[in-house]
């Protein structure tokens, strides 16, 4: 997944849904561009940054793809697995995986 400077402070509510649910994703991976984030994980909220000891991943990479960060680093990092991309907005249901 990705996010951007808009939705930065909330983004934590999508990801614990997932992170809570009933199957759980080998890997969550929040890929964020240091053009936006030139602190890195100082400019995360902390409900962000303490989802790492959850499970959460934040990866920062160059350059801003937008929406196409999702996935297009998750290819490359995890070119043999099956990749579910998930949008920042939304309050996924405890059962979201197993409906897949």
């Amino acid at each position: 997944m990705t996010s951007y400077r808009g939705r930065i402070d909330w983004v934590y509510i999508p990801i614990s849904s997932i992170l809570l649910g009933s199957l759980k994703p080998n890997v969550v991976v929040l890929y964020l561009s240091r053009e936006e984030f030139p602190g890195e994980l100082s400019d995360m909220p902390k409900e962000l940054v303490q989802l790492q000891s959850h499970g959460l991943t934040i990866e920062f990479v160059e350059g801003n793809l937008r929406s196409h960060k999702k996935y297009r680093y998750a290819f490359e990092l995890f070119p043999d697995k099956k990749i579910i991309t998930i949008d920042d907005d939304i309050i996924y249901p405890f059962d979201f995986f197993k409906k897949i």
